[in-house]
């Protein structure tokens, strides 16, 4: 399966199930304690492979959190050329223009250390990357609403 592919599937579908059962992962029931508001979630993460899932309160992925890690003898995903891991900024925002992709840029100062990010904006989801310096920390897949 594809990493983008798994945005809205279901916490218990069959993949998501042998990928946690095969690292061993114990997923996290959030609720609003203190009566907020808030919506409840189940989070999962899998250090191994830089991943951290967000699933709603109906149980579907809406959010994957990537982050860079050497490769493993052992990857579950399947290439996909709508994810490219762009080393900078620059990169990334050519291949938009390249390519017709919407996409958003900003900075920030974030606990003292400067941030960039880009935003593609694409039909059902987004790719959100993050920049400290001149370094990718983190690549963020999330669904749109209406794609869930």
């Amino acid at each position: 399966m594809k990493h983008i592919d798994l945005l809205g599937e279901k916490l218990k579908c069959e993949f998501l199930c042998d990928l946690f059962e095969t690292f061993e992962v114990q997923v996290e029931y959030f609720y609003d304690r203190t009566h907020e508001g808030l919506t409840d979630e189940y989070r999962a993460e899998i250090p191994e492979l830089g991943l951290e899932f967000l699933f709603n309160e109906k149980k579907e992925l809406q959010t994957l959190f990537m982050k860079p890690v050497e490769p493993s003898d052992f990857n579950p995903f399947e290439e996909d050329d709508r994810l490219i891991w762009f080393q900078t900024v620059e990169e990334a925002v050519e291949y938009a223009k390249e390519h017709d992709i919407q996409y958003r840029t900003g900075q920030a100062e974030f606990m003292g250390e400067e941030k960039e990010w880009v935003r593609f904006e694409n039909e059902g989801y987004s790719i959100h990357y993050e920049y400290a310096g001149t370094e990718l920390r983190m690549v963020t897949l999330q669904s749109s609403p209406s794609y869930q």
